[in-house]
């Protein structure tokens, strides 16, 4: 397992290489509608779909890569409107958007957050 993570898209690559903390969480959801009867009983219409999230946590980011960030999640990816390649620890390519809201803190040793990626292919 590598330490970096890449984000690209197009002539763009952002390499995270510090402060990644582990596991990257890959929660898996199966799209379904759920109901429930006048009895109680639990009806599940499935959709068909899979959804496979990648949870990256960040730490003690520095101020550059913090601007980076912020720059990728505005004008790169344009929140989750642009889909990129997200390249993991193992160099594995992931078509990916970014799905949840850019919320990092600020502490004395950097930035700190995460990243919530959603698979599209």
């Amino acid at each position: 397992m590598g330490t970096a993570v890449t984000f690209t898209l197009g002539s763009n690559v952002l390499t995270l290489s510090s402060g990644i903390t582990y596991p990257v969480q890959a929660p898996r959801e199966q799209v379904q509608a759920l109901d429930r009867t006048a009895a109680g009983a639990l009806e599940v219409e499935s959709l068909g779909t899979i959804i496979q999230r990648l949870t990256l946590g960040l730490r003690n980011q520095s101020s550059a890569t913090y601007a980076a960030l912020i720059n990728w999640f505005d004008i790169i990816a344009a929140g989750a409107a642009n889909s990129f390649t997200y390249t993991d620890p193992d160099g594995v390519d992931h078509v990916v958007r970014w799905t949840n809201a850019f919320n990092f803190a600020e502490s004395k040793a950097g930035y700190s957050g995460s990243i919530e990626l959603e698979v599209v292919s």
